[in-house]
């Protein structure tokens, strides 16, 4: 008897456009249509700022743990990273205008 790892099966409908785009990037990246959607889906989680701060929390945490300075909290961490995106994309903008 053989165990089947493989996630259930989710159905989803795609305009017949962005299906065929897909198919095309899976056939290029050798991946199944399967894969590439999940795939490119769990890519848009990497940008996501709560995302970034819960990856940062635990390591806020480890080095808060001899720190007499409490630990921030996840939303805490969220309202950071929003604030440094902020002073980011401000700086990206003065930039642009001096090139």
């Amino acid at each position: 008897m053989t165990t089947d790892n493989r996630p259930p099966p989710y159905s989803i409908r795609l305009a017949p456009e962005l299906r065929a785009k897909l198919e095309e990037a899976a056939k290029i990246t050798g991946r199944t249509l399967p894969a590439e959607i999940s795939a490119r889906l769990e890519s848009t989680f990497h940008d996501e700022p709560l995302s970034l701060a819960a990856q940062l929390a635990p390591i806020m945490q480890a080095k808060h743990t001899t720190a007499s300075t409490p630990t921030p909290s996840s939303k805490e961490l969220f309202m950071m990273l929003e604030e440094l995106r902020g002073r980011v994309e401000e700086l990206e903008r003065r930039t642009s205008d001096t090139l």
